[in-house]
C-alpha cells in the first residue's frame, strides 16, 4: 500500500469525507504513546494509511492512530475564566454545595436545640418559683403552728367544767 490515494469513505466518494487531521510520524507516536518504529511496522502491515507532505515527511491520520491504539481524545485545554470569577471542577463544586447543605441543616438543628433549651429553662424557672412559694408557705405554716403550740402551752390550765347532767350530789 503506497498511501498516496485518499482513503475511501463509506459511500465510496472521497470528496464527501470529513477532513482528517494528518500529523507527522513523531507526533502520532507521541500521541499514541508508542515508538516511531512501532508505527512504521503498523503502516507497513497495512493497519494505517500514510501520506507524504511536500517535504517527504510521513503523515498519519491522527484519528486512525488513536483508534488503533485505543487512545482517548485529549480533554480540551483549560477554559478562560471571566474576570472576577474562578473555574472550579464539577466535583469540587458539588462538594461545596453538599457542605453548604450540611451547614444549613446544622444551623437548623442548632436553632431547634436553642429553642428546646429555652423551653427547658422556662420550665425549670417555673418549677423553682413554685418550690420557693411552697417553701415559704411551709415556713409560714410551721411558724403559725409553733405560735399556736406556744400559746396553748402558755394558757392557764382551766378546770374542766362539769356538765349539768354530771352533778355530784
Amino acid at each position: 500500500m503506497t498511501g498516496d490515494t485518499p482513503a475511501p469513505t463509506p459511500e465510496g466518494n472521497p470528496e464527501n469525507a470529513a477532513p482528517t487531521l494528518r500529523v507527522p510520524l513523531a507526533e502520532a507516536a507521541r500521541e499514541a504513546g508508542v515508538t516511531i518504529s512501532a508505527l512504521r511496522k503498523r503502516y507497513q502491515a497495512g493497519d494505517l494509511e500514510r501520506r507524504h507532505d511536500d517535504g517527504g515527511r510521513i503523515l498519519l491520520d491522527l484519528e486512525a492512530v488513536r483508534r488503533l491504539y485505543k487512545v482517548a481524545e485529549p480533554a480540551p485545554g483549560p477554559a478562560e475564566a471571566p474576570e472576577g470569577s474562578v473555574l472550579v471542577p464539577l466535583t469540587a463544586w458539588q462538594q461545596v454545595l453538599t457542605q453548604l447543605g450540611n451547614l444549613h441543616q446544622a444551623g437548623q438543628d442548632l436553632a431547634d436545640a436553642r429553642e428546646r433549651a429555652a423551653r427547658a429553662e422556662e420550665r425549670e424557672a417555673f418549677a423553682a418559683d413554685r418550690r420557693r412559694e411552697a417553701e415559704a408557705k411551709a415556713v409560714a405554716l410551721t411558724a403559725e403552728l409553733e405560735a399556736l403550740r406556744q400559746k396553748q402551752a402558755e394558757a392557764p390550765a382551766t378546770p374542766e367544767r362539769r356538765r349539768w347532767w354530771h352533778r355530784t350530789s
